[in-house]
């Protein structure tokens, strides 16, 4: 076939067309893995985050959580589904597609165990989800096992809220604020935990010592703040059906 003819430049042509489109196809395929790697490293660090303060190496957040995390998923009556993993439920498009019908969720639970992985369940983490005020707000909240009652600690996080005002949820300072707090009363009437309005820089958690359901504002971020009220309010109250059924056993 000659180089200057016709076929010889349509075949070419079909060649490098193939070629680019494998290679297209096997970087994307490349991206897509290792994106998908980054998302469950991202959840396993938030998850770990909740009950312990992070190891400073990836290989020991996955350590700790293959040892001492286990998963299943629950209806909002608090039955376990089975066959599903919570790893496997993608919060964010629950919570798209079934705002209307938020008690149709699949609701991941995360066990937490000993340093040995063994014996009695200490905390359990739920994943939490909602809006700011620009975008997307989600985060996870551990509780005490023993009364299912008692906040061990959260993680919060953010896409797009504004820096140094509601992209504070982020902040460590931010999630201490919740640690001990209760997210039901003395009558067992679910009450959450909300962040006021306002701050009282350097005694946000001296502040509220004592008030079991709330926690000090951010200076500048109430829509923020009202987004992540909301959002605990929606999800412990879809995740009270588990609560009260761990509780009667």
């Amino acid at each position: 076939m000659k180089k200057d003819s016709k076929a010889y430049l349509i075949t070419y042509t079909l060649l490098i067309t193939i070629i680019s489109g494998s290679l297209l196809a096997m970087a994307s395929k490349g991206l897509e893995s290792y994106k998908d790697a980054n998302k469950k490293l991202e959840l396993q660090k938030s998850i770990v985050n909740t009950f312990m303060e992070l190891p400073k190496s990836k290989e020991k957040i996955v350590e700790v959580y293959n040892k001492r995390v286990k998963n299943y998923v629950v209806n909002a009556q608090g039955e376990v589904i089975k066959g599903m993993k919570a790893s496997k439920v993608k919060v964010g498009e629950e919570y798209s597609a079934k705002r209307e019908t938020p008690r149709r969720r699949n609701l991941p639970v995360y066990e937490i165990y000993g340093e040995d992985g063994k014996g009695e369940v200490l905390y359990y983490v739920f994943p939490l989800y909602g809006f700011g005020l620009w975008d997307v707000i989600w985060g996870y909240i551990a509780l005490d096992a023993k009364d299912l009652n008692t906040i061990k600690g959260v993680v919060l996080a953010q896409k797009g809220e504004t820096p140094g005002l509601g992209a504070r949820i982020s902040d460590q300072e931010i999630h201490d604020r919740y640690t001990g707090k209760k997210i039901y009363d003395d009558k067992g009437q679910l009450q959450r935990v909300v962040m006021q309005r306002g701050e009282h820089q350097g005694k946000s958690i001296q502040h509220y010592k004592g008030q079991e359901h709330k926690v000090d504002g951010m200076s500048g971020a109430t829509i923020t703040g009202n987004g992540v009220n909301a959002m605990f309010k929606e999800y412990l109250k879809l995740y009270d059906g588990f609560i009260q059924k761990k509780n009667k056993k």
